[in-house]
Parts: C-alpha cells; sequence; structure tokens
C-alpha cells in the first residue's frame, strides 16, 4: 500500500490527470474510491475520485477536471484490477459519468463476508481488524462541494484507498485458502455487469427496494412500473428518488394495487398532497403493473 510518506498529488487540471493517467496505465491494480453529493439532486453529483498504486496516492477534484475520458480508459482496461469497498455506487456513478463499466473489479466488503468478517462490514472496521489501522471518521457527513477541502477532507479522502492493498491481499489469500475465489469473482461480475445496468435501466430499480422480493409476481409487475415511474418523475424535477415517494410507500402501494383515486387516498402514508400532484400518473403505472402478462412477470430471484 502507499506509504504515509508518499506525497499525494491533488489534481485539478487536465494537463496533470494526463500526466497520472499515464503513470496509471503500467500499473496492475488501483485502488479506488469516490465522494460524492446527491442529498438534494436526482443522480449523486461526483466530487472527487481518490486513487492509489503501491507508490503513488491522488486525488481528482471532478469540478477542475470536467474531461475524464483518459482516466475512465483505465477503468475499463481488463488488464487493472480495480479494488474498492462496498463499490457498487461509485461504480454506478462511473456508468453514469461516461458510460464506463469497471472491469476487472474486487470488492473488499463482499469478499470479507465470504471469508467470515460478516456481512456489509465497514471499510474502518475491516481496516482496522486486518491491518490493526485505526481510522477516524469525523468527515463521514462532510460538504464534499465545498472548495478549497479542508486538509481534514483531503486526509479522510486519501485514508479511503491507502489500505485497499492490504486488504485486497489479505482477502485474496483467505477466499485461495478457503476455496471460495472462483465464487467472488463471479460476484465481482454480477456486481460490474448490475452496477452498469441499474445505472441505466429504470425497469430494474425495482430490485434496489427492500422488500420486493416477499410480494406477489402480480404485485412485483406493480411495483416494476412504479419504480419506473418514480424513476422518471424523479429525473424530470431532478430531485431525490424518496422526495418524490419513498420505497415503503411504493412497496405498499404495489401490494395493494389501488386503481382508483379513492383507494390510492386510502392506504396508509399516502398524503393527499401526493395524489393531487401523482395521482392519476400513479394509477396509470399500477394499471400497467395489472395488465402485464404473466409471463413477463419479475421473478422473486434477486440479481446481485
Amino acid at each position: 500500500m502507499p506509504s504515509e510518506q508518499v506525497s499525494a498529488q491533488y489534481i485539478q487540471d487536465e494537463a496533470a490527470l494526463r500526466e497520472l493517467s499515464e503513470r496509471l496505465r503500467d500499473s496492475d491494480r488501483l485502488a479506488l474510491d469516490t465522494e460524492f453529493m446527491g442529498e438534494d439532486t436526482f443522480a449523486p453529483r461526483l466530487e472527487i475520485i481518490q486513487v492509489a498504486t503501491d507508490d503513488l496516492i491522488a486525488i481528482i477534484d471532478r469540478r477542475a477536471v470536467p474531461l475524464l475520458d483518459r482516466f475512465l480508459d483505465l477503468l475499463t482496461d481488463p488488464r487493472i484490477l480495480k479494488i474498492v469497498h462496498a463499490g457498487r455506487q461509485d461504480l454506478e456513478i462511473f456508468s453514469v459519468e461516461g458510460g464506463a463499466t469497471l472491469t476487472p473489479v474486487f470488492d473488499t466488503q463482499l469478499a470479507a463476508a465470504m471469508v467470515g468478517y460478516g456481512t456489509q462490514i465497514g471499510y474502518a472496521q475491516l481496516v482496522q481488524q486486518v491491518v490493526g489501522a485505526s481510522l477516524e471518521k469525523t468527515e463521514t457527513f462532510t460538504n464534499w462541494a465545498q472548495r478549497p477541502l479542508t486538509p481534514q477532507q483531503i486526509e479522510y479522502a486519501l485514508e479511503d484507498v491507502r489500505y485497499l492493498f492490504a486488504l485486497h491481499a489479505h482477502l485474496h489469500e483467505r477466499l485461495k485458502t478457503l476455496g471460495r475465489l472462483e465464487w467472488a469473482e463471479e460476484e465481482f461480475r454480477r456486481l460490474q455487469a448490475v452496477s452498469g445496468e441499474e445505472a441505466r435501466a429504470p425497469q430494474l430499480r425495482y430490485q434496489r427496494i427492500r422488500g420486493w422480493e416477499s410480494l406477489r409476481p402480480r404485485a412485483r409487475g406493480v411495483l416494476r412500473e412504479l419504480a419506473v415511474w418514480r424513476e422518471q418523475e424523479a429525473q424530470k424535477r431532478d430531485r431525490p428518488r424518496g422526495r418524490i415517494l419513498r420505497d415503503d410507500i411504493l412497496l405498499e402501494i404495489a401490494r395493494r394495487g389501488p386503481t382508483t383515486l379513492a383507494g390510492l387516498s386510502n392506504l396508509r402514508g399516502v398524503q393527499p398532497s401526493q395524489v393531487d400532484k401523482y395521482g392519476e400518473s400513479l394509477v396509470r403505472a399500477i394499471q400497467r403493473g395489472l395488465s402485464v402478462p404473466e409471463r413477463e412477470l419479475p421473478s422473486a430471484e434477486k440479481r446481485k
């Protein structure tokens, strides 16, 4: 992993990014992370990219460098392994930013679950257990859109990639020892494929709603149509999906399947203002879901 004595690069112009990309091109693996803001908009706004090799660590200021083509080429280079932690949203952001599907990928959170560290273990906790380093997480809710970034923000961001190589080496060896490496690689490929597809395909967003698998087949068809409607509505208004309708409300609407405004109004959690604003389009989405042929209804097998 890059030593703490290695000077960090802060990339804020295209010439520096070109130079960095050329240096990264000779690496066989990259540690990768992103920071973004998305509380008030439909799509998260990428603010910075953190990247590291064995002897280099850098932050790319997305606001200062609008063209990422050379860097994105590295992310799709099959010769270079990209190491992430809980990287699904990072992969989705790159898919939206430049249509880039990262390949190949090693996700340390997925790998950790397969060797006994528990599901969805956090990065700081995993670093503590594997490397023995304690990370400060005081900037977890920081404003990444502010400029200039503070020294504390920069150090926090760098730590998110500094230990990924050490985690990768440890987890890769554990997967080999346990005979689970091929299984892990299959899961990484699924992550790559679905992150790219879901970032561009509204009809797959329903699978991100907790509890969708428990619905009856017809209700799953309704939920899929409702999720497509919400995706389009949120994008049109440039608002977060949950500001249109929360997941739990979409799930309840799909479960009940009301086909009138009165029926919609009677559902718990649905506000009169939401019925006034979205009622007719919601009913149309419900009716579309109810009319889907049986053979085209979503199955309950979750795409990972």
